[in-house]
């Protein structure tokens, strides 16, 4: 998003809206589970230089859409690794505001979808993990529905053979829009407890033919998708090998 050609009113109101989120951001009360501390998110580095090609550093974050505010108000709050991340974000004018926030904390945007700049997405997705850097995006989609998986993240996580970060969220004291999603907007001194688990379900197309991947894939998405669902942000069961 390109604010420079906006007229001047427009560009003080964009600033403003940056400044009352990172205002309210920073009101938060987060709470974190000992398994989301325990990954050292905030003090993840871009790359290692003693990572090998086939060695990556990366992983696919993942969260629902309504959460989207959330997410923002952890880089903003320094509880993700903002330069380090590469975000996706729908290539639709809905999403040009929260790419030029992300871009503004020092993120990589990446935009597109499925239906839309798909092929040049998946193009910077691949940069980006060759780069070691972690993948972030709404597990629902920029349409939804709500709270159902998309196949692509298992999917990337079979081909690169880089684990899952599921983050699991739970607000007191927000708003909520009238929009698919409902999106969470969170108000000023908001309780926000925050779990984070890693998954591998890259596993489950291990010695599996051409014709057995398609009902594992979608395997692959159940399993996820319970895991973001689960209402228990601090207990979860490990799956083929995950911590």
């Amino acid at each position: 998003m390109n604010i420079s050609t906006m007229y001047w009113f427009k560009r003080i109101l964009i600033e403003l809206l940056f400044a009352l989120f990172f205002c309210i951001a920073w009101t938060a009360r987060f709470s974190f589970s000992g398994r989301f501390k325990s990954y050292h998110l905030n003090k993840y580095k871009a790359s290692d230089v003693e990572a090998s090609e086939t060695d990556s550093q990366s992983s696919i974050i993942l969260f629902w859409h309504n959460q989207l505010l959330v997410v923002l108000f952890l880089l903003m709050t320094d509880k993700l690794p903002r330069r380090s991340m590469s975000i996706m974000i729908s290539s639709s004018r809905d999403g040009d505001f929260l790419a030029y926030f992300c871009e503004r904390l020092g993120c990589s945007v990446i935009r597109g979808s499925a239906h839309k700049r798909g092929i040049q997405a998946l193009k910077e997705i691949h940069k980006s993990i060759k780069g070691h850097r972690h993948i972030a995006y709404a597990a629902d989609g920029p349409t939804g529905p709500i709270y159902k998986m998309k196949p692509g993240a298992v999917f990337l996580s079979n081909k690169y053979k880089i684990p899952l970060l599921l983050i699991r969220m739970r607000l007191e004291w927000c708003t909520r829009l009238r929009s698919w999603d409902k999106l969470m907007i969170p108000l000023p001194f908001a309780k926000i407890v925050v779990d984070a688990e890693k998954v591998f379900p890259d596993a489950i197309f291990e010695n599996a033919s051409d014709s057995e991947k398609e009902s594992l894939l979608e395997e692959g998405m159940l399993f996820v998708e319970e895991k973001l669902n689960n209402p228990s942000l601090d207990v979860g069961t490990s799956f083929l090998g995950a911590p």
